[in-house]
């Protein structure tokens, strides 16, 4: 038979054919994979310029804050209470919330803090320009909190195991265990609010059981979310021991839940460890 191009061209061999459509389906593909990674690329593209505008703002709104913060020490410093305003509203409610995990008293923690602010006032002048002010503070808190226990203990008006029930109700955890309470806390399920503010109650009187060096590392890591060279800077000590007196004081808090309130221990699993530390500090 006479081969002929138009022959050929009329009637292709099926290799040739199926060879054809899989390089139009190839190259038809190929435009598709292309466009989704191109598409790919613009949302990750978009994704990263939103994080980094919200870094940004994040950003600017710390430097703002640190400027506005250090100007009202400034002030304080030349002897201008009313500067104090900003200070009381930064700091009052973490403030309030450390002195009532050392006491257990909330009118008893609110007069610590204000006293705390005073004190802070009066001895403003001594604080160093470009340190944090956070640590200074909550030191002056950890010792006036200090000094009223010994007071308490000696007149025996103060139970750390005795939380009033309206106290403990309005006390905030740990972030990781506060997610779960207030699903169980419903504004429309006393039954709900009742199982919430028994767990407060009971986490808290576990932390009144931890000595007290144990308990303000553990209040101001886990109940206040501070990190850990903060907590060393507030206690005025070495980072290695605040890691020892978290590590022993987890070990406490665990040991007393399970012997007080074994439910519990499914909460406390909640609780972040922290750096490492093998020996117990009282």
């Amino acid at each position: 038979m006479e081969w002929s191009l138009a022959r050929w061209m009329n009637h292709p061999p099926p290799v040739f054919v199926s060879r054809t459509f899989w390089l139009i389906g190839w190259v038809a593909g190929k435009g598709t994979h292309v466009a989704t990674s191109d598409a790919r690329q613009a949302w990750q593209a978009r994704d990263q310029r939103d994080q980094r505008d919200q870094r940004g703002v994040r950003k600017e709104r710390e430097e703002r804050d640190e400027r506005d913060e250090a100007d009202a020490i400034r002030r304080c410093q030349a002897g201008d209470i009313a500067a104090l305003g900003l200070l009381v509203t930064r700091y009052q409610a973490p403030a309030v919330r450390l002195a009532y995990l050392l006491t257990g008293d909330h009118p008893l923690a609110d007069d610590i803090v204000q006293d705390s602010f005073l004190l802070a006032y009066r001895g403003i002048k001594r604080f160093r320009a470009g340190h944090p002010f956070a640590p200074w503070f909550y030191r002056i808190v950890l010792n006036s909190a200090r000094q009223q226990l010994r007071y308490a203990r000696r007149r025996h008006e103060v139970s750390l195991d005795a939380l009033a029930p309206d106290d403990s109700a309005t006390q905030p955890l740990w972030p990781h265990a506060q997610t779960a309470l207030a699903s169980r806390a419903d504004a429309d399920d006393p039954a709900g609010q009742a199982e919430a503010s028994e767990t407060r109650a009971a986490l808290l009187a576990a932390l009144a059981t931890l000595p007290h060096k144990q308990r303000e590392a553990v209040a101001l890591r886990y109940f206040l979310g501070f990190p850990d060279q903060q907590i060393a800077d507030t206690l005025g000590c070495r980072l290695g021991t605040v890691q020892q007196r978290l590590h022993a004081g987890r070990a406490s808090l665990q040991a007393a839940i399970r012997r007080r309130s074994p439910w519990l221990l499914g909460t406390l699993s909640s609780l972040p460890s922290s750096g490492p530390g093998a020996s117990r500090e009282s």
